[in-house]
């Protein structure tokens, strides 16, 4: 099987090159982080490597040990069962409230989001975009679907999320490849029935969507 293509921005903040280290699975869950280490992979000097540690320890992508440095952070199962909950639950919550209140301005994001991730998709199907070009405009049309819910806090908390439960997916598409087609009519049905409008629907695709990574890794736990 093929590898899809990874991107790496050197001009990117030495912060968001870890964290995207992190997100696209350049470090196993739990692996020790050594300064030394990390210092060479990113040409970055000791005290810019602890601080960039700090910041993604905040985040929860990286685990701060009292005394023995940094590890990545656990990927377990009742890691992904807690950013599957929280993720239905704040998404839920926020495509709801713009579905009732959104204006044509929502619209108009919601639908120019859709374009421009299938477009992606498709390009990504055919290993014509990178994993993280991707991510990106997936996040996007998932915020472009909460964005009329009036809350900022909300929003933010739910992009942490969303790049915490993308390692899940990397691992994913590493092993068993890019979902595709599955993954292009799922995203094309939650942004035509949040366009038209109906919540019911559109909030029940949203779960069945968010929860495909863990119902994978719970079946096979089973087995």
């Amino acid at each position: 099987m093929s590898d899809f293509p990874v991107t790496t921005e050197e001009e990117l903040p030495l912060y968001e090159q870890m964290r995207n280290a992190l997100i696209y699975g350049s470090y196993e869950p739990g692996q020790k982080l050594k300064i030394d280490v990390l210092k060479r992979d990113f040409s970055a000097g000791q005290n810019a490597i602890r601080e960039a540690l700090v910041r993604l320890s905040v985040e929860g992508l990286v685990v701060a040990e009292d005394q023995k440095g940094f590890r990545v952070a656990p990927a377990g199962l009742n890691e992904l069962k807690d950013l599957a909950y929280m993720r239905n639950l704040l998404e839920s919550e926020a495509v709801g409230h713009s579905i009732d209140v959104g204006d044509l301005e929502w619209e108009g994001r919601v639908a120019a989001a859709m374009r421009k991730l299938h477009r992606t998709e498709e390009a990504l199907l055919n290993n014509e975009t990178s994993v993280e070009l991707w991510t990106r405009y997936d996040q996007e049309f998932h915020l472009a679907l909460m964005s009329a819910c009036g809350s900022k806090l909300m929003i933010r908390t739910y992009q942490d999320l969303f790049l915490k439960y993308r390692q899940y997916v990397v691992r994913e598409l590493k092993t068993q490849g890019f979902r595709g087609r599955e993954i292009i009519a799922e995203h094309l049905a939650i942004g035509e029935a949040a366009l038209a409008r109906d919540k019911q629907r559109c909030l029940a695709l949203l779960r069945d969507h968010a929860n495909t990574y863990l119902n994978r890794q719970l079946k096979q736990e089973r087995h």
